[in-house]
């Protein structure tokens, strides 16, 4: 592994000169900066050295970017949908397209998932939608 070398610095798209991109480049190394001060000060970091562990030294931050103007999925397909997201790249996904973005408790994206959570966050917002077309029937 790549030890002890600096984190590279966040630089606008090749050819994307625009004041947003500069903008978004000075505030994510800003952001990358302050946290690694913060970390290096941190008391868990002072346990961790302590114990010869490895301490925390960043914060990935990534996928930063813009909304994008795409056709909705109600457009496209004539009906609405909904999806659990626990993972903020999945829900961008869904506001993207339109898409209803549900919260479920133990949610994670991996094999611990709490699928229970997530099929009842579904079925309630299928139920609530089928009330809300019934007429609230």
């Amino acid at each position: 592994p790549r030890e002890n070398f600096p984190p590279l610095e966040a630089k606008p798209a090749e050819g994307d000169t625009s004041p947003e991109a500069v903008h978004t480049a000075r505030v994510v190394n800003e952001v990358s900066r302050r946290m690694r001060e913060l970390l290096r000060a941190h008391p868990i970091n002072a346990e961790r050295l302590a114990q010869g562990k490895n301490p925390a030294n960043c914060v990935l931050l990534r996928g930063c970017g813009e909304l994008l103007q795409v056709e909705a999925f109600r457009d496209r397909h004539g009906f609405n949908a909904c999806m659990v997201a626990p993972t903020k790249c999945i829900a961008g996904i869904g506001a993207c397209l339109g898409i209803k973005v549900l919260r479920a408790e133990g949610a994670t994206g991996d094999y611990h998932s709490n699928l229970s959570a997530k099929v009842d966050a579904i079925v309630e917002a299928l139920t609530t939608a089928n009330e809300d077309e019934d007429g609230g029937a």
